[in-house]
């Protein structure tokens, strides 16, 4: 009576060890699950802001060559306007004489 009680116990205590283990390895498939996901995301973040980069640059270019057109046409005004400070100039002594 006492064996079978003991194996009674053992067994119930042995079911009991195996439902904890199952549990855990139920908890560490979810946590398992939920960081595929979070990585899922993450990649996904990563390739929008990697095309976000990509039309910053892109951008940029644009307008770089449009700061380099201003550029170029202020250094145009900016000969005229010396070249009218000129002709005023010459216009002012004529008309002095």
């Amino acid at each position: 009576m006492q064996t079978t009680m003991q194996a009674h116990l053992e067994l119930k205590y042995m079911q009991e060890m195996q439902r904890e283990r199952i549990a855990l390895c139920e908890q560490k498939d979810k946590e398992i699950e939920e960081k595929k996901r979070t990585v899922e995301n993450l990649e996904h973040e990563n390739r929008l802001l990697r095309d976000t980069i990509t039309g910053l640059r892109e951008e940029n270019g644009r307008l770089r060559q449009v700061s380099l057109q201003l550029i170029s046409e202020n250094a145009s005004v900016r000969h005229d306007n010396i070249n009218t400070r000129k002709e005023n100039a010459k216009l002012r002594f004529r008309s002095r004489a």
